[in-house]
């Protein structure tokens, strides 16, 4: 089987102190993504400088490591720009002040392969069950219509994966 490629857009503002573990957190992933895109949001501290230091001393691994930068715009703004430069077959989203568990992408790229009908993957804050939400019961794995996103948000972002067709329509690529 094929090698899916995953690319992992992290969002920075201010985050010197966590920018680090952060980045090791995906290098460690027992399924090896193709490409970490960091998108510097303005910050006013040390972290673009950590990061271009980090990419400089880690030129030799295999993961391409990317670092954009932009004028304080939010997260959102920085998220987007990191997703339209991804060149993955997936996209994972981190925070620039979370970790991933090493088996995290593995898994994720398990369900999404061995469930083709899944373009997004998401799931809550760690060990936490949601049963039910108004009329719909959940089980492990449950589908979640745009209309129930509507009223609520059920995925946090550190969790997010979904495969690049999504905004290759939204942005016509």
């Amino acid at each position: 089987m094929q090698h899916s490629k995953v690319s992992v857009v992290i969002p920075m503002y201010n985050a010197e102190g966590t920018i680090i573990r952060t980045i090791d957190s995906v290098l460690k992933q027992s399924y090896k993504v193709f490409e970490i895109l960091i998108v510097n949001d303005g910050s006013t501290d040390n972290s673009k400088n950590i990061v271009e230091e980090y990419i400089k001393k880690n030129s030799y691994i295999s993961v391409e490591l990317k670092l954009f930068d932009q004028k304080n715009s939010g997260v959102s703004k920085a998220r987007n720009f990191g997703m339209k430069a991804s060149r993955g077959d997936y996209i994972a989203l981190l925070d620039s002040d979370d970790e991933w568990d090493s088996t995290k992408i593995e898994r994720q790229i398990f369900i999404l392969e061995t469930n083709p009908d899944i373009d997004f993957l998401g799931a809550n804050r760690n060990h936490e069950k949601i049963e039910r939400f108004y009329f719909k019961r959940f089980k492990k794995l449950t589908r979640i219509s745009s209309r129930i996103l509507l009223y609520k948000t059920f995925f946090v972002t550190p969790t997010v994966i979904f495969k690049r067709k999504i905004i290759d329509k939204k942005y016509n690529v």
